[in-house]
C-alpha cells in the first residue's frame, strides 16, 4: 500500500502542476475502483476477496484526494449496492460492467 500512496501521489502532483495549453494546470479527479459483482456463476469467483483486496486501495486514494484537494469519487459503494439489489447482472464477467 505505501507504494501506491506514493506513486499516487506523485501522479496527482505532477497532473497538478502540469500546464495545459499554456494556461493553468487541469482539474483532476480520482475515483474508486469497481466492486467485484457476485454471478453466483460455479466458474467464476464471487468475488468476495477481491472486494477485500480493493478496500485499502480505496482507502489509499480517497486519502490521497483529500490530502491533494482534488476530487473524489467513490463508485465502488453504490455499485456494490446495486449489485446486490438487481435481479439482473450487472457486469459480464463479474468485472466489466
Amino acid at each position: 500500500m505505501a507504494k501506491f500512496e506514493s506513486d499516487l501521489l506523485s501522479f496527482t502532483k505532477h497532473i497538478r502542476e502540469t500546464p495545459t495549453a499554456g494556461e493553468k494546470a487541469p482539474r483532476l479527479v480520482l475515483f474508486s475502483t469497481t466492486p467485484h459483482e457476485n454471478l453466483g456463476d460455479p466458474n467464476l469467483p464471487d468475488g468476495k476477496d477481491a472486494n477485500k483486496r480493493l478496500s485499502p486501495y480505496n482507502a489509499v486514494i480517497k486519502k490521497v484526494a483529500k490530502e491533494e484537494g482534488v476530487f473524489f469519487v467513490n463508485v465502488f459503494d453504490p455499485l456494490q449496492k446495486a449489485f446486490e439489489e438487481n435481479k439482473s447482472p450487472l457486469t459480464i464477467n463479474g468485472i466489466h460492467i
